[in-house]
């Protein structure tokens, strides 16, 4: 298994130039912090990435795509699907985060356990983030990519509390 840190992130926001700007400062951040690799997945409009980053970061950007699994949130349409399409270990980061220390220690807790979260911050005016655990997908440490899967996840959900009626097959997408 590689030591070179995979960090993924979701870059779905529109090409105007302060979401431009905020690209150029997540890669600056993780790149100055450790990522080796960094997959970009994203909707529509394809980020621009400055020619220097891929100078210092080997950088796929890849189009994702949206799988029907009877919700219309982001988290459970795009992330969830195309997250679990990845087939090797990774560190996925929101691409509004701000890194500010090594990632290497943080790497290398993907031996620990195959999925690692964290509980989201309490806030206030979200009765969500009231009843622990409450996980933040925007940090999210994936040492066994077997262990995201898709369709497991789902019929997980759907035993607990279906996110619609009438979901009988867990969808599949291709990687």
């Amino acid at each position: 298994m590689s030591d070179a840190i995979h960090v993924v992130t979701i870059f779905n926001f529109p090409a105007e130039t302060r979401y431009q700007t905020l690209m150029t400062m997540f890669l600056d951040r993780v790149i100055r912090h450790g990522a080796a690799r960094i997959t970009i997945l994203y909707e529509q409009a394809r980020p621009q990435i400055e020619a220097g980053f891929h100078d210092r970061s080997e950088i796929e950007l890849r189009q994702g795509q949206r799988v029907d699994v009877g919700h219309p949130h982001h988290n459970l349409n795009f992330k969830l699907p195309n997250l679990a399409a990845i087939d090797e270990p990774f560190l996925f980061l929101d691409a509004d985060m701000a890194v500010l220390a090594d990632l290497r220690p943080l790497w290398k807790l993907r031996h620990d356990k195959p999925w690692i979260g964290v509980n989201h911050s309490w806030v206030e005016q979200d009765p969500r983030t009231h009843r622990p655990p409450f996980l933040n997908s925007g940090l999210q440490l994936v040492g066994d990519p077997g262990f995201y899967d898709l369709g497991k996840i789902l019929d997980i959900q759907e035993a607990a509390a279906p996110l619609r009626l009438g979901l009988t097959a867990s969808p599949a997408i291709a990687s």
